[in-house]
């Protein structure tokens, strides 16, 4: 099954290369720090997070460089 594409913008010099793993933060206090969720994937210079498992209920993700 294929989620709904999600944007989240990064500054223009980051450091994300393509399959680097994405966790969670655990900022918010309910979900637990170092959890891997994902993959970046890079088309056409547009970073993606591909998920490892399916995400359907997730509204927002934040990136911590």
């Amino acid at each position: 099954m294929r989620l709904k594409k999600s944007r989240f913008f990064l500054p223009k010099l980051n450091e994300i290369e393509e399959g680097a793993i994405v966790y969670t933060s655990g900022i918010d206090g309910i979900i637990s720090p170092a959890i891997p969720v994902g993959k970046i994937k890079i088309t056409d210079d547009v970073k993606y997070v591909e998920f490892f498992v399916n995400y359907n209920q997730l509204k927002l993700i934040r990136v911590n460089n």
